[in-house]
């Protein structure tokens, strides 16, 4: 059991009194009129994207990024992980002789599947987040996929792996695993851990991040950014991706290659970024521009990246001044997915 100090009750009172304010108490939450125009930007393999007025709850705010050429669309050519799990088309296990940063994914469905940076699969040896985003084609045999442990004090139990319902909820979990840091993907679950805790009012009876991510006190919290900002999407159909920022700081901008990859993706998005700011709230900020979001993505645009080839997905990744983005694209280079992080 993983031990915490009694100061622990009287913080865990505190934060969770100033979280359970409600998201109307103040004019800017909600979801704004997002029927004008904002900043645009051209991105090489999206086109012009504009971004969309803010939707904002608490300490969490919402940018879409919208495509001037997307046609909007309601159904998506991929399954999710989780999805591919739940409808038991997919199975993820340990290779046989089982390795950390190494699991294997079978895709017996009809359609490809889609597997985000930082999806958590649970069971297995010890829970493990997915390094690098990627698909898996239709009728696949086994494919190794690199992984990462956050469940750090564990390597005991069965083959397979039955969820993947949770996502990595802070950025610096998000840079860990972008970077491929095993010892700062350690760092930062127990990180999270500790300030979840500060929220729950609980002791870690394990080493996993999940534990805390499932936790039903920070599930309760975190439901009333979903209900305020669950519907963002529907505002813009041609939406491809979203902005997330937390505490005024801009923690993450994930971008898909099409409008219905994003719809699928974009509820599992806004509960890990709900998750992070649940259990960083408190603090006053400024609210960021949306400015200042063009022109990091700018930025992004300088520098070389670097590819690595995962049996016919282009795994692309770039690091500058400002920050990195990883990416995915088809063995057509079309782009599946990418995720930007600032330093």
């Amino acid at each position: 059991m993983w031990k915490r100090t009694m100061a622990t009750a009287a913080v865990f009172c505190v934060v969770v009194g100033l979280l359970m304010a409600g998201c109307g108490t103040e004019e800017r939450d909600g979801l704004q009129n997002t029927s004008g125009d904002g900043p645009t930007i051209v991105l090489p393999d999206y086109g012009e994207l504009r971004l969309s007025e803010a939707g904002t709850c608490k300490n969490l705010t919402v940018f879409l990024l919208v495509s001037g050429g997307a046609s909007p669309r309601t159904s998506s050519d991929y399954l999710t992980l989780e999805e591919g799990l739940r409808r038991k088309v997919a199975t993820v296990s340990e290779k046989e002789s089982a390795d950390v940063s190494t699991l294997q994914v079978v895709n017996r469905s009809e359609k490809p599947i889609f597997i985000q940076a930082g999806d958590i699969v649970k069971g297995g040896q010890q829970d493990r987040t997915i390094q690098v985003s990627l698909v898996i084609p239709p009728k696949s045999g086994p494919i190794d996929i690199p992984s990462l442990c956050v469940e750090p004090h564990r390597w005991t139990g069965g083959e397979k792996f039955d969820a993947a319902e949770t996502k990595a909820a802070s950025k610096e979990m998000k840079i860990a695993i972008q970077k491929g840091d095993q010892g700062k993907v350690w760092e930062s679950v127990a990180e999270f851990k500790e300030k979840a805790r500060d929220v729950t009012g609980g002791e870690s009876q394990t080493s996993s991040v999940n534990e805390e991510l499932e936790h039903a006190r920070l599930t309760a919290l975190v439901k009333e950014y979903l209900d305020t900002l669950g519907s963002l999407p529907d505002t813009h159909p041609e939406a491809v991706g979203a902005a997330f920022v937390v505490n005024g700081e801009l923690s993450a901008i994930e971008l898909y290659g099409d409008p219905a990859l994003f719809r699928m993706s974009f509820p599992r998005l806004l509960e890990a970024s709900a998750r992070e700011a649940a259990v960083s709230g408190g603090a006053a900020f400024s609210p960021i521009e949306a400015g200042a979001i063009v022109e990091f993505l700018n930025a992004m645009e300088k520098g070389d990246t670097n590819e690595e080839r995962i049996e016919e997905n282009r795994v692309l990744r770039l690091e500058n001044e400002k920050g990195f983005w990883a990416g995915v694209t088809d063995s057509d280079k079309k782009v599946i997915h990418r995720e930007y992080l600032t330093k």
